[in-house]
């Protein structure tokens, strides 16, 4: 089967919805469908894909016969009824993170998409980023583990903050960060012991900062800062560093001006200019939408390995599967669950 064959609609058509639709097209795929209850803005997205079909409800793409696979890029709390609709009707489902924001959620999601025998990737694009593959690849496997993922106060009436619809920073965001310290650990986590709480927004319910211990089953030994209280100027708003004795590396500023440094390898310093392919490499942005930003940070390439895991049915290397997208929701809420309890809780 190849791109062109693959049939696709799109569930939201917001920030990521749009670089979706848009990274689908360039990939040479059918963009069939757009749904958002905002209509003018699915027109507006319609003529720059060329969508063939625009509905405001979601369910009318899942139960459409024309479509093979759906890309859910809607608010949090709509992640889970959409993907089981989806997995129900025998869609393939590409989803945005989080999957969902509880793990009893996550569950019913895992059950679903492999009940029906559906491929089902999410939105981790971190894992296709040259920073991240490139840091991995010259460090391997640490000894220890810090990974760090910050912002300013977040808006008390962002849907992001609500508790129901966004679930708050650490949920909403973190699981990037949690994701990418199991991509660097190569391993699972095991023990968790988390302190933090609820420092910026006390006039909602939900933890919107995290400071962990985390031990991971292979003996990776981690620590993960997450939460809305602050930007860090020297690190960013996202870095790791991976220690593995004689060799030591870091990403820092990943979602500002990224860059890799290390020591005991070389050369010492790695920047998206030496990453970047040779059409990309003259083209620097400060959008992150921008192809050579997004190109940097993975988007084109999570796409192309969905299509290619729908096209030959093998799961590319680095695709977030459904459990994995599950693990790290977990690890985010018994990081919660460790703060609220005051005890270290076990994965």
């Amino acid at each position: 089967m190849s791109n062109a064959e693959i049939s696709v609609g799109i569930i939201g058509c917001g920030n990521m919805g749009k670089v979706h639709a848009k990274e689908l097209k360039q990939a040479g795929a059918r963009v069939y469908g757009l749904a958002d209850p905002r209509l003018d803005v699915a027109e507006a997205l319609k003529q720059e894909v060329g969508a063939e079909r625009v509905v405001a409800d979601g369910r009318a793409l899942i139960d459409d016969p024309n479509v093979d696979a759906v890309v859910i890029a809607t608010h949090h709390d709509l992640h889970v009824p959409q993907a089981l609709a989806a997995a129900q009707a025998g869609k393939h489902i590409f989803i945005e993170k989080p999957l969902a924001l509880t793990v009893a959620e996550c569950e019913q999601v895992v059950a679903a998409v492999e009940s029906a025998g559906v491929k089902a990737m999410c939105g981790f694009q971190a894992r296709f980023s040259p920073f991240c593959r490139t840091l991995r690849e010259l460090v391997g496997k640490p000894l220890v583990l810090l990974a760090t993922f910050t912002d300013p106060k977040w808006g008390p009436t962002s849907w992001a903050n609500d508790p129901k619809a966004g679930g708050g920073n650490v949920l909403s965001q973190g699981c990037h960060m949690f994701d990418m310290m199991c991509y660097f650990a190569q391993g699972e986590p095991a023990v968790i012991h988390a302190e933090g709480g609820n420092f910026q927004h006390p006039e909602l319910p939900i933890t919107d900062s995290v400071v962990a211990t985390i031990r991971f089953a292979n003996g990776v030994v981690a620590s993960a800062v997450v939460g809305d209280y602050g930007f860090n100027p020297t690190l960013g708003k996202a870095a790791y560093h991976l220690y593995a004795g004689s060799k030591v590396g870091a990403l820092v500023r990943y979602y500002n001006e990224p860059e890799l440094q290390f020591w005991g390898l070389k050369p010492p310093r790695i920047t998206g200019a030496d990453l970047s392919p040779a059409h990309l490499a003259q083209a620097p942005s400060t959008d992150w939408r921008s192809p050579a930003r997004l190109w940097l940070h993975g988007y084109p390439q999570q796409i192309e390995a969905f299509l290619k895991w729908l096209a030959n049915g093998e799961r590319p290397l680095d695709a977030c599967g459904i459990r994995e997208a599950a693990r790290a929701t977990r690890m985010a809420v018994r990081c919660i669950e460790s703060i609220q309890r005051g005890e270290t809780v076990r994965y």
